[in-house]
Parts: C-alpha cells; sequence; structure tokens
C-alpha cells in the first residue's frame, strides 16, 4: 500500500485540484490511501479533505502544528509500506507513469527513498519557489 500524507493549513484553494488527480482508477490499481493532517484550517480545506480522502486528521487547535508535525502524525497513522509526503499546492505531471516508477523503484532492496522534479500550480507560483525549485529539482 502506499500512503499520500499530505499536511494542511487553509489550503482549500489548491488542494482539491491536488486530490483531483488522483482517480478511483489510479488509487486502486497502486492501493493508495490519502490522509490529510490538518493543522487547523479555518476555511473549507477540512470540507474538501473529506470529499476527496480515506481519513482527516484533525489537529489540536490550541497549539500551533508544524509541516513536519503533520508529516509525522499522518506518517504515524498510516497504513502503508510506502510513505509519500506531497504538499497541498503540489502538481504531479503524468501521476500514473510517477507511481509506476515508485512502485518499481522502491521494489530494489538498495533503494530506501526517492525524490523527484516538484512543481506548484502555475497561479501558485512565486519567485521564492521558481528559485527554490531550480536548485531542488
Amino acid at each position: 500500500m502506499i500512503s499520500i500524507i499530505i499536511p494542511t493549513l487553509n489550503e482549500a484553494k489548491y488542494l482539491g485540484l491536488l486530490l483531483s488527480q488522483f482517480s478511483n482508477d489510479l488509487i486502486k490499481k497502486f492501493n493508495i490511501e490519502i490522509i490529510v493532517s490538518d493543522g487547523g484550517s479555518s476555511d473549507n480545506t477540512i470540507e474538501i479533505a473529506k470529499r476527496y480522502t480515506d481519513r482527516v486528521l484533525l489537529h489540536d487547535p490550541r497549539k500551533k502544528q508544524t509541516i513536519a508535525e503533520g508529516r509525522n502524525r499522518g506518517a504515524k497513522e498510516s497504513k502503508g509500506e510506502i510513505l509519500f509526503f506531497i504538499n497541498a499546492d503540489t502538481f504531479i505531471e503524468n501521476i500514473e507513469r510517477f507511481f509506476e516508477i515508485i512502485v518499481k523503484e522502491l521494489a530494489k532492496p538498495d533503494i530506501v527513498a526517492l525524490t523527484c522534479k516538484v512543481q506548484v500550480f502555475p497561479d501558485e507560483e512565486k519567485l521564492s519557489d521558481k528559485i527554490f525549485h531550480t536548485f531542488h529539482n
């Protein structure tokens, strides 16, 4: 099983776009579970997440949740053998091919982690994203 873990905080603008990339056929083919770990959103992030995901984890609103805590909580609650962490504003180009590569590469005994080219939705991309992704990718 592949667990997709998405930490969120007021991500309603792009979360639906990200989650709509995961069709039912894709979820079945690659045995995917989707977990949103929300840090206390005040917009409709949680409602969007509930429409598309297996689980929505809600953080105690009395303390701010960091993105790392959101990822860690999602990992702790996941059932997958492969954990895939993604931000809500990320776009996956050719998503089926992406998961084919993950499954193929992580089946190799000497591979324990992978990274990939990261893109954000064009409307969301800032100059700082372009600079960071130029170096990261």
